[in-house]
C-alpha cells in the first residue's frame, strides 16, 4: 500500500513537471538549443532537487556522528552497606543474573505499577537520570542530540554521560512522516559499562 502511494505521488510530481514544461518552459524558450538545455536543467532540478537535502544531509550527518562525544564513565561510586553489599563489603550476588535481580527488584514500600512491575527499583533509589534534547543542525537536514546524565543520588556525583544523535532525514521523509522516528541514528562509540561496574563498597 505504501509503495502504491509512493508511485502515485511520484506520478503526480512527474505529471506536474510535464505541465510546467509544456505550458511555461516550451513557450518561453523558443529556440531548439535553448529549449533542449532548459529542458535538461529543469528535469534535473525537478526530479533530483527534492532528494538533494537528503543526499547532502547524509554526508553532514556522517560528519556529526564522527564528532559525537564518547560515553563518559566517571564511576564507580561507593554505596556502602545495603542491598548490594553486606557490612564487610562483600557483594550479595555471585553472578550477573543475581545482581540484576537485586538492582531491578522493587523496593517493598514502593508498591506495584502497571503490568505488575515495581514503581521503583533498588537502582532507581541509587541513581537519577536527566535527559536534555536539543537541535545541533538545521540544514541540510535537522539533526537532534540527546544527552543523558546519570548521577548518584546521595552525593550528586555524575557517574555516566552519554550522547545520542539522530535525524528524521530530508523534507520528503518528514512530509511523509516516514522520518518521524529518526531513521538516521549514530551508533554509540563507547558502550555503557555494565551496572556492576557502577558501584563499589
Amino acid at each position: 500500500m505504501i509503495a502504491l502511494l509512493l508511485l502515485l505521488a511520484m506520478g503526480l510530481w512527474v505529471g506536474l513537471g510535464f505541465l510546467i514544461w509544456k505550458f511555461v518552459l516550451r513557450r518561453v524558450l523558443v529556440k531548439p538549443l535553448s529549449l533542449l538545455v532548459g529542458t535538461v536543467l529543469f528535469a534535473a532540478v525537478w526530479l533530483l532537487g527534492p532528494w538533494a537535502d537528503e543526499y547532502l544531509g547524509q554526508k553532514e550527518f556522517a560528519h556529526l556522528c564522527a564528532a559525537m562525544p564518547d560515553t563518559q564513565f566517571l564511576g564507580p561510586v561507593s554505596v556502602g552497606e545495603g542491598p548490594f553489599f553486606d557490612a564487610q563489603g562483600q557483594p550479595k550476588w555471585t553472578n550477573r543474573k543475581e545482581f540484576e535481580a537485586i538492582a531491578h527488584g522493587g523496593v517493598a514500600s514502593a508498591g506495584v505499577g502497571l503490568l505488575g512491575m515495581p514503581n521503583v527499583t533498588q537502582w532507581d533509589q541509587l541513581f537519577t537520570r536527566t535527559e536534555e534534547n536539543y537541535r545541533i543542525a538545521n540544514w541540510p537536514v535537522p539533526v537532534l542530540e540527546q544527552r543523558l546524565t546519570y548521577r548518584y543520588k546521595t552525593t550528586g556525583q555524575t557517574v555516566l554521560v552519554s550522547h545520542w544523535r539522530g535525524s528524521p532525514g530530508g523534507w520528503l521523509n518528514r512530509a511523509s512522516s516516514w522520518g518521524s522516528h529518526a531513521p538516521y541514528q549514530c551508533g554509540k562509540k563507547t558502550p555503557y559499562p555494565h551496572e556492576i561496574e557502577w558501584i563499589k563498597f
